[in-house]
């Protein structure tokens, strides 16, 4: 079976950026499947990011998060994916997620992205977890001035604090014209 540009969706951005919102109701909009690289990774090894973090290291994360992605977007037929923060700005992760898909880079303000984490009371973003709003802020300017010009490569850029999924449906039907 054909599929054309825009089968095979990937959402980037910072950390809070709302990938995994989005992603699930995207899918749901265009009647393809739905894939949370992290939760991919979770389901892979059996625990938390976190805990393989700290088990482990960032470098052997890096390397099963790149292996990952790469089977991820090799999967047949068409399907959302939302990564990680720091997924396509390791190996060469951007240039294989716009090989194989049209990418995406979710970009929210910087306060909006403050909030939201702030807004992490349970602690499922352990990189935030228990900072201070100033320490957030400052985390949210270091990460995006490191990641910035690999989000930057995405085939399709979408900025403000309410991008929707009419948003996106709309950017993937001028992007394939």
């Amino acid at each position: 079976m054909e599929y054309t540009i825009g089968d095979k969706i990937v959402l980037i951005g910072l950390p809070g950026s709302g990938k995994s919102t989005l992603g699930k109701q995207l899918s749901l909009n265009l009647h393809y499947p739905f894939y949370d690289l992290d939760e991919l990774i979770v389901d892979h090894i059996g625990c938390s990011i976190a805990q393989f973090f700290n088990e482990k290291d960032e470098l052997q994360f890096r390397i099963l998060e790149s292996t990952m992605l790469n089977k991820t977007l090799l999967l047949d037929g068409p399907l959302v994916l939302s990564t990680g923060g720091g997924a396509p700005c390791f190996y060469d992760n951007i240039e294989l997620i716009n090989t194989y898909s049209t990418s995406i880079y979710i970009d929210v303000p910087d306060k909006v992205l403050v909030k939201r984490l702030m807004n992490n009371a349970g602690g499922e973003r352990p990189m935030f977890y228990k900072l201070p709003e100033s320490a957030v802020k400052n985390k949210i300017l270091t990460l995006k001035q490191a990641r910035e010009e690999f989000y930057n490569q995405a085939k399709i850029k979408l900025s403000g604090a309410d991008i929707s999924t009419e948003l996106i449906v709309s950017a993937l039907g001028k992007f394939k014209s």
